[in-house]
């Protein structure tokens, strides 16, 4: 009976107070909304490659240390080193990965090209636990040609038919890859996203469908670092002992092996610090920080600084809930006192208000979970994940959700039951009831902390728009507007020959050329003896391409032994980082040494015919890299055609290749893009960033605007009772709109002050590159913003107040 006349209570003062209601219930909302989709990113982001069983014992092999004067920290690992780790105590399997470009694999008529190509061996399923739907993965490798492909790609080559034992093509139509098995998708959020599978035999098959550098010497070079390499430990193993005694034995086998390739040099041993480590797969997506990684990975910085906007949100949620309440506290006054007049007990009151917070925060669960649902696809193409609302009662269940949303009922309800609960009814029926000041500071001291978060996520989100702008724009070294990239995926090298012919007789195109890597992409690592100081080595990228590169990328020689480059043998060409860190000009002659095992009688050495002019291959942010540029061999046909062409042609160089294609290699497929476009996908993260905080921004907007409502609410009915009188004496209403709203001014101007000292110090941190004038013009267009809004707000709701309290 109590509960009905509760309820009853609860619906009546809503209808009656229904715009307060309304403003509370969809702050409410907004902010459960929000924070917990925020909460399902964490979760997200925090479960990466955790779908395997037993996962946790999982390690990737990584390559740390110095090699001359050359830092080294990459996912990369050694070829042989796979075979090495499996002979280990501890070891449960071992296995190697080698990344190979997007492939066209083809069954009769059907022909797909699909990114996440790899070359592995026979222990791959030891490691990964990943569940076959057709296949046994003890013996899907047992064949030299053998191929897993995944259910997606299976479905369209083969729809529902049986895939295993199927013949498909990849590249070259001589050699058949036989399906062996077909893998579960693997979900999303992996830091190894997989769609085909071969047996590293085929690299020793038929090398010319390798995109790898030479086998041969990568097989046994131990300073090749060219394959990503994981371990799987024995689960009852103590994991913490053996991974410290396997890096123990890793760093002393890199020792064997750099004593026996410098037998005749012992004191170029000395520059040599290279050293592999064990990393734990969960670890990788949110804690590495190494270069050539398969997949960018995020900063758990970010998840941490989200999972704390998610709490802020819900507390200052909370928080508003409670200054809208008390700012209509007024007309709750006389409804309480008769209450306890006919006998109601403080905790009776106290109950009701809390029982109304929590109804609240119900009805407001509800919207939230229609905003969640309607929100999940935007957010996650803002977010550039795969997630479902299911997600959030996968990590939270549905009693976790609800116990979420019930306290942030009754913190949103605790104070205004205490504040009506010892309220006196005879202080109501006297007319008594007085507002604090020590409430006017509390609530001032609540809105000057959402003024400074709101300022700060929208200047650290305008600069982090401007920065990306910055970096779009900069220079990367070659006029990217007017190139274009062709991926054809591995090819025979007569037929590559032949779509460069083509295109050359487009008109607007002005040069052909080619490469195994392009800006953008992740390249590969050689070590060389240092030419001044053969004691010394250096770890160089290296990038294979033809003699129509330089020209395609518009590159110019500071140095050049002939006129027209062409390559005529074992050349090389430096870019200007390279030769000033080689210190090129200065060597005993002009060849670069690869350095090569013991045991390999084939001796690399290039001569250098060349410097060009720097380009950036990873990011224009973080620098030039030192790299080398090599001929292509019958063993490297990479895919990779860069299209240069006339200024202001692109719309008609895009057609004529599309027409070309489907004229003269209708079988072959091919990707096309403008270098623009690949560069802003290169930047994908920093504009996720910049799209992600301007979505905090809008949200913390949103939740200002509903402090400031309860602000100038409660000042208005605080200064109540001086404005009447003072209103009855004739005082002018911008006389009376001053006393009764200035305390806002000056908890405004607290909240601009305390955003400056955080923003200024997180500015200088995150954006060096930023003059002072960059930031103040950011800090200044968030002041302009908050101005307007709190302006509005104060004359709007101001002014009611006003009009309805004379």
């Amino acid at each position: 009976m109590q509960s009905g006349s509760n309820l009853k209570s609860v619906i009546s003062k809503t209808i009656f107070h229904r715009g307060f209601s309304l403003i509370s219930i969809l702050g409410l909302s907004v902010g459960i909304a929000v924070g917990f989709l925020v909460l399902s990113y964490v979760h997200y982001e925090t479960s990466y490659d955790t779908f395997s069983p037993d996962s946790e014992n999982v390690y990737r092999i990584v390559s740390v240390g110095k090699v001359g004067n050359d830092t080294i920290r990459t996912a990369l690992t050694s070829y042989p080193l796979r075979n090495e780790l499996s002979r280990q105590a501890g070891v449960a399997a071992a296995t190697h990965l080698i990344e190979g470009v997007r492939k066209e694999v083809s069954f009769d008529s059907v022909k797909i090209s699909a990114p996440h190509f790899y070359y592995t061996d026979t222990s791959f399923f030891e490691v990964f636990r990943y569940p076959l739907i057709q296949g046994n993965p003890d013996s899907v490798f047992a064949k030299p040609a053998s191929l897993v492909i995944s259910e997606s790609v299976a479905q369209q080559l083969f729809g529902h038919e049986p895939a295993v034992g199927k013949i498909v093509y990849s590249g070259n139509p001589q050699i058949g890859l036989e399906i062996t098995g077909v893998m579960k998708d693997v979900p999303a959020n992996t830091h190894l996203p997989i769609n085909y599978l071969v047996n590293s035999e085929v690299l020793k098959m038929s090398q010319p469908e390798s995109a790898d550098d030479r086998f041969d010497a990568m097989s046994t070079n131990w300073f090749y670092l060219g394959s990503f390499t994981y371990v799987r430990l024995v689960s009852e193993s103590n994991k913490v002992v053996r991974r410290k005694s396997l890096d123990n034995y890793l760093k002393e086998r890199l020792g064997i092996e750099a004593r026996r390739i410098f037998a005749d040099q012992p004191d170029q041993l000395r520059y040599i610090r290279l050293e592999h480590q064990m990393q734990p797969i969960h670890d990788i997506h949110l804690f590495s920080s190494f270069e050539n990684e398969i997949e960018p990975g995020s900063d758990s910085l970010y998840v941490w600084v989200f999972m704390l906007i998610a709490i802020f949100i819900l507390i200052m949620t909370a928080l508003n809930f409670v200054s809208l309440s008390m700012a209509n506290a007024e007309k709750r006054y006389k409804d309480v006192a008769l209450r306890k007049i006919f006998g109601a007990a403080k905790r009776d009151v106290a109950f009701l208000i809390l029982i109304e917070s929590v109804i609240y925060s119900l009805i407001a669960l509800l919207l939230a979970l229609v905003i969640v649902e309607l929100a999940f696809p935007y957010f996650n193409q803002l977010f550039e994940i795969e997630m479902a609302p299911s997600n959030l009662f996968y990590r939270f269940g549905f009693t976790g959700v609800f116990i979420i949303t019930l306290l942030v009922g009754i913190m949103a309800g605790s104070y205004p039951a205490f504040y009506f609960g010892r309220l006196k009814e005879i202080t109501v029926l006297r007319d008594d009831v007085r507002f604090q000041k020590s409430g006017v500071v509390m609530r001032g001291l609540l809105l000057a902390l959402q003024l400074a978060i709101t300022m700060f996520l929208i200047t650290f989100a305008v600069s982090l728009y401007l920065r990306n702008n910055t970096l779009l724009k900069s220079e990367w070294g070659f006029e990217r507007e007017n190139l274009f990239v062709l991926s054809t995926g591995n090819v025979k090298p007569e037929l590559q020959k032949q779509i460069k012919e083509q295109l050359k007789l487009l008109p607007y195109v002005e040069s052909v050329g080619e490469a195994m890597f392009v800006p953008g992409d992740d390249y590969k690592i050689m070590s060389f003896k240092n030419p001044v100081d053969s004691s010394k080595v250096v770890m160089l990228g290296v990038n294979e391409v033809d003699s129509s590169f330089f020209e395609a990328m518009d590159l110019t020689f500071v140095y050049s032994e002939r006129s027209g480059h062409q390559w005529k043998g074992p050349e090389i060409v430096l870019n200007q980082s390279a030769a000033k860190m080689l210190a090129f000009g200065t060597w005993p002659d002009n060849m670069l040494r690869v350095i090569s095992s013991a045991n390999d009688s084939v001796n690399y050495a290039f001569e250098v015919v060349g410097v060009v002019e720097n380009v950036s291959f990873q990011s224009s942010s973080r620098g030039v890299q030192p790299m080398v540029f090599m001929p292509q061999t019958n063993q490297s046909v990479s895919g990779r055609i860069l299209v240069k062409i006339q200024p202001g042609r692109q719309s008609d160089v895009s057609a004529s290749i599309d027409q070309l294609w489907h004229h003269f290699f209708p079988e072959l497929n091919y990707e096309m893009n403008t270098y623009a476009a690949l560069i802003r996908d290169f930047y994908e993260n920093e504009q996720r960033l910049a799209g992600i905080t301007i979505m905090f921004s809008l949200v913390a907007v949103f939740l200002y605007i509903l402090g400031s409502i309860a602000m100038v609410t409660f000042l208005g009915r605080y200064s109540h009772k001086t404005r009447v009188i003072r209103y009855r004496f004739s005082a002018p209403f911008l006389s009376l709109f001053w006393e009764a709203f200035h305390p806002f001014l000056f908890y405004f101007l607290v909240g601009l002050l305390l955003s400056l000292s955080v923003i200024l110090p997180v500015i200088r941190i995150w954006f060096p590159a930023y003059t002072i004038s960059h930031w103040w013009a950011c800090y200044i267009f968030s002041v302009v913003v908050v101005v307007i809004i709190s302006a509005m707000t104060i004359w709007i709701i101001g002014r009611r107040e006003l009009n309805v309290r004379r």
